[in-house]
């Protein structure tokens, strides 16, 4: 018997179909996001954890995933491969996700309610404010000068002021 006389015909085995529009219907995963989905809703890391487990139904040719055999396959090991010390680490990354992912809803909430400031604001603020600040006590220092002599004196005075007050500011942080 021959390489060739073993392997079945072409018209024996049905032709496999790539659905990928209706999803009530769809026999493949075009990506690992999308398994993950099929797979309900896991994340695509596990999915890659998975890919790496032996006997895993892995990918066709043209890199989908099908469908029924990953389901078949997830709900073989879904609980059961996993140890119990690792259940209890997932179970802490998830709830650590979950308190970030609360927190940062609340402060954003909270900027919309006005009730926090954003830092970025704050900055804009206080520079624009130094700005004037800044203008308004150069214009006194070089008011009352007649000469340029005069001028290049107060404008001395001016910058050894800010001197001062950057280094106020630098000994502050």
């Amino acid at each position: 018997m021959s390489f060739y006389h073993s392997i079945p015909a072409a018209t024996d085995v049905p032709p496999l179909t790539l659905d990928y529009g209706n999803a009530s219907v769809r026999k493949f995963a075009r990506s690992q996001e999308e398994l993950a989905q099929e797979l309900g809703g896991i994340s695509r890391r596990t999915v890659a954890r998975l890919l790496k487990l032996p006997g895993n139904p892995g990918k066709t040719a043209n890199g989908s995933y099908p469908l029924e055999a990953w389901r078949a396959f997830y709900e073989e090991i879904k609980e059961d491969d996993i140890p119990e010390e690792t259940k209890g680490e997932l179970s802490k990354v998830r709830l650590e996700r979950e308190r970030v992912r609360l927190q940062k809803e609340q402060l954003e909430l909270e900027i919309l309610e006005k009730t926090v400031i954003p830092a970025e604001t704050v900055k804009a603020e206080w520079q624009a404010f130094y700005s004037r600040i800044r203008q308004q006590v150069f214009k006194i220092f070089v008011e009352d000068t007649n000469s340029v002599d005069e001028f290049e004196d107060a404008q001395k005075k001016f910058h050894k002021l800010l001197a001062r007050i950057h280094e106020g500011e630098r000994e502050r942080a």
